[in-house]
């Protein structure tokens, strides 16, 4: 994006110049941020249009689900930690190789940790936690925030909704990122959904199928084949 361009150029030219000022600092980060939000604007309102005009493809391969998971936290390590917040990791032994798009599914799970970590408080835990629950693989985020009413759980996963919890950092939100992950694991035969905990906080979940696929469809699934795309 051209304003995420321009801030990289201003950023180097400082580096190799005279320090920059607090308040340039100030501004190039205010400008790096705008241009991220709307990097992710443009990238969630072409997802939803695909998705409603049914043009979203999986390009499914046999994939490491536990690799994903760890993919996921490493991404939003440096977020939770500017917040104060602690990222925790618990799997269970023995997770599958399962059949599924490894982009669209790190998509969600960076999603749902995101969403996490931007409505908690500082000196919180987010417990990420992975299952093995009969034929599904299920995947867990247990936050420490304020937890969700029963008003704002009936519409969390529809297009376009504000929640009647801020973030805690005054970060801003496009209103479509789980509903984007709705279908976005409807599409791998799986659910999504959320919780509150008995103490404090929520957790969001979704459940994906955890047979190991086929072999005959773990061949057509290589790279550089399409045969083995669904939709």
């Amino acid at each position: 994006m051209l304003m995420l361009d321009i801030a990289s150029q201003i950023r180097l030219s400082a580096q190799s110049g005279e320090p920059m000022s607090a308040d340039d600092q100030s501004a190039l980060d205010l400008l790096i941020d705008t241009g991220k939000y709307m990097q992710q604007i443009i990238g969630e309102l072409l997802d939803m249009g695909a998705i409603r005009a049914g043009r979203i493809h999986l390009q499914k391969q046999p994939t490491d689900f536990g690799a994903i998971v760890r993919q996921a936290v490493a991404h939003n390590s440096g977020y939770a930690h500017g917040k104060g917040i602690e990222l925790g990791l618990k799997f269970s032994p023995g997770l599958p190789h399962i059949l599924a798009d490894e982009l669209r599914l790190l998509q969600v799970l960076d999603n749902l940790i995101g969403n996490a970590i931007k409505f908690s408080p500082a000196k919180t835990r987010i417990m990420i936690s992975t299952l093995i629950d009969g034929e599904y693989i299920v995947c867990e985020v247990a936050d420490e925030g304020p937890g969700l009413s029963a008003q704002d759980q009936a519409r969390l996963f529809q297009p376009y909704q504000s929640l009647s919890n801020k973030p805690t950092g005054n970060e801003q939100s496009t209103g479509l990122g789980l509903a984007i992950c709705k279908e976005l694991i409807a599409l791998h035969q799986g659910e999504i959904g959320v919780r509150n905990n008995v103490t404090r906080g929520a957790t969001f979940w979704i459940r994906i199928p955890a047979r190991p696929p086929p072999a005959h469809e773990a061949t057509l699934a290589e790279p550089g084949m399409t045969a083995g795309q669904a939709t």
